[in-house]
């Protein structure tokens, strides 16, 4: 949007950011059908990003996200934002799961961990 440009014509920060968070929030829709149920409970616990070049308005973007490591309680989504082809933003993102009470964090089930499996990224 006009709105998330700078003086200098490029795409903010946060406007980026706001990319990646609508591709993280695509992704846990995904998951979530394929485990009913699943993966709720969850919350962003850490969220990276570096800005690889610099991103002008107007124009088309794509992303890419997947699932990248897998702990016991936690696991960490990897995405980057493309334009024309270039790589513009890299993020990792990492979500824990916490108990109902929200006091304490608590370990993935067996059915969660084989969904976010299906969406890992395999790097060479």
């Amino acid at each position: 949007m006009f709105s998330d440009v700078d003086v200098q014509g490029h795409v903010n920060n946060v406007a980026i950011a706001r990319f990646f968070e609508e591709a993280r929030s695509s992704l846990h829709r995904a998951m979530r059908d394929v485990v009913a149920d699943g993966l709720s409970g969850m919350v962003l616990a850490r969220v990276e990003i570096d800005y690889v070049r610099e991103l002008a308005y107007p124009g088309v973007v794509d992303l890419a996200i997947g699932i990248g490591r897998i702990g016991t309680k936690s696991f960490q989504q990897a995405a980057a934002l493309f334009r024309d082809g270039e790589c513009a933003a890299l993020s990792t993102a990492t979500s824990v799961r916490v108990s109902p009470d929200r006091t304490h964090t608590v370990a993935l089930t067996d059915a969660e961990r084989a969904a976010l499996e299906k969406f890992r990224i395999h790097a060479p």
